[in-house]
């Protein structure tokens, strides 16, 4: 679909499922214990990556709007100004000094926007920590008024066919694993567990996605209904699917059993199914076996 967050997301994801069924990696030895922990912090990583680049996509979206700060509600006031400043002040030390130019000005031009059209950051939905937190993750949600976070990832995943778990719990050990594995050098990291954690990164960024898309194309329009409602989001996603079958591609609504439209070609099932999602729906697509391998919020890319 469009988005390249997205799109280097599926390839990384791709690439780790390869990755964990390698015999190097598999190995009982010391260089696939090397190899597990890796593919660790890899995993873990591509969710965070994906999160900042789905917040920049998604923040540009809004800035195209007709916004101005005032029309924002009080809880994106506070984080346009004081969040942005506390998430700037962290990382600009942690930033080479060759790029602190460029990063003040662009917090700057974010910044003096406050008394008129928005130009947001997307620094403002991030965290200040080196590192994502499942606090980090529940506080974006948030700011896309999904009320209850927790609650709504796991009806979310559980409505487009992933293990829902529970949500909070599974993202605090992904991040745990990931700081065990870069920071422990006799860190073990089980071989049933890989598989796992990337299920989890597919399940915490198919929800962000959803979420934050359609929260954000709302606020963009400045939609009445999300603006007076601190869990909108999290009442109003819809689900198209495209499935792989034996012979062709299938598109279903999400409580159809019969086929919607059916073709041989990925792609144009994708499109038009894509053009049929309203402004709330999300759009999943799956292989043969039921995984998940792409997905959309079409009304935003």
């Amino acid at each position: 679909m469009t988005s390249p967050a997205r799109a280097a997301l599926t390839q990384g994801v791709e690439g780790l499922r390869t990755a964990s069924l390698a015999t190097a990696v598999r190995a009982a030895d010391p260089a696939g214990e090397i190899l597990r922990r890796g593919v660790a912090v890899t995993a873990f990583n591509l969710l965070e990556t994906f999160i900042e680049g789905r917040l920049l996509e998604v923040t540009t979206h809004i800035n195209q709007g007709h916004l101005h700060f005032a029309d924002l509600p009080e809880r994106v006031q506070r984080q346009a100004t004081r969040n942005l400043l506390d998430v700037a002040s962290a990382r600009v030390r942690r930033m080479p000094v060759g790029d602190v130019r460029a990063f003040a000005q662009g917090v700057g031009d974010s910044l003096s926007a406050v008394s008129g059209a928005v130009n947001l950051s997307s620094l403002m939905w991030m965290w200040s920590g080196s590192n994502m937190s499942a606090a980090d993750y529940s506080a974006v949600l948030k700011s896309f008024h999904v009320e209850q976070p927790w609650i709504a990832v796991a009806a979310l995943s559980t409505r487009v066919g992933i293990a829902a778990g529970d949500p909070q719990t599974d993202l605090s050990e992904l991040a745990q694993e990931r700081h065990r594995a870069a920071h422990h050098s006799t860190h073990q990291v089980s071989n049933l567990w890989i598989p796992l954690a990337i299920d989890h990164v597919v399940k915490f960024a198919v929800a962000l996605d959803a979420f934050v898309s359609v929260g954000g194309a709302a606020l963009r329009r400045g939609d009445p209904a999300f603006l007076a409602d601190t869990n909108w989001t999290g009442s109003v996603i819809g689900i198209r699917r495209v499935r792989e079958r034996a012979r062709d591609w299938a598109e279903f609504t999400e409580s159809g059993k019969n086929a919607f439209r059916r073709g041989t070609d990925q792609h144009a099932v994708t499109m038009e199914a894509a053009g049929r999602c309203s402004n709330t729906d999300l759009l999943v697509i799956t292989d043969a076996g039921g995984q998940i391998v792409d997905w959309s919020v079409p009304s935003v890319g």
